[in-house]
């Protein structure tokens, strides 16, 4: 009795072994092995936001016991890449047909910042509107301090604002003085008739236009 569960388990063991070699030999005869031997690879993308598919070929190597024929690569040299990740598909064929796979991935990175090259000029125009508004509003202040006891009788005749021009001078830097050491900083404010001229400091000199 022993024997014959002993012949049975033998049994059942050679055709395991059996099987075992049939599965190998399809294996080997399809040869069709997906392989992940190849790193996973990166390319910078030009000014067209993408880049063309360089050829990886002659950057792999290959062995056959009866020569490696050819190698082919899938996105083909060339081609156009606009996707930031991709796969990148090898097949190597020997002289006999069999072939191997090989597959890496492929990223396209982008190591570029935006660079501001200009601004829009209605951007830089309505700085200067509004720059000018509130020099009006500062204009509007000194010209209340000049006529406030007569307003409005007086103005065409009396007043400095209706009839001189209105002259600010600023030191260099002066509007910065909160955040810069400004030495000897002013402002100043004045009338001054037409046809006159105005001296500021020690150097600077303007001559007032005539109405």
């Amino acid at each position: 009795m022993c024997s014959t569960r002993l012949m049975k388990q033998t049994k059942i063991l050679n055709n395991m072994k059996k099987l075992l070699f049939l599965l190998s030999i399809i294996l080997l005869s399809s040869c069709s092995c997906l392989l992940s031997q190849v790193p996973p690879l990166t390319l910078q993308i030009s000014e067209g936001c993408g880049a063309a598919m360089p050829d990886y070929r002659p950057m792999l190597r290959w062995s056959d016991n009866c020569r490696v024929d050819t190698v082919e690569q899938t996105p083909t040299p060339g081609t156009w890449l606009t996707e930031k990740f991709n796969t990148v598909h090898f097949r190597a064929y020997d002289n006999f047909q069999n072939y191997t796979d090989a597959l890496t991935s492929l990223e396209l990175i982008d190591t570029i910042g935006p660079v501001l090259v200009g601004v829009d000029s209605t951007l830089i125009a309505s700085e200067y509107d509004r720059a000018n508004n509130l020099y009006d509003q500062a204009e509007r202040i000194i010209a209340s301090m000049d006529w406030w006891q007569t307003w409005p009788d007086s103005i065409p005749v009396y007043e400095d604002y209706a009839n001189y021009y209105l002259v600010c001078y600023s030191s260099p830097l002066y509007a910065f003085r909160d955040r810069i050491p400004v030495e000897n900083g002013h402002r100043a404010w004045t009338f001054a008739k037409p046809g006159s001229t105005i001296t500021f400091g020690q150097a600077e000199t303007i001559t007032i236009p005539e109405l």
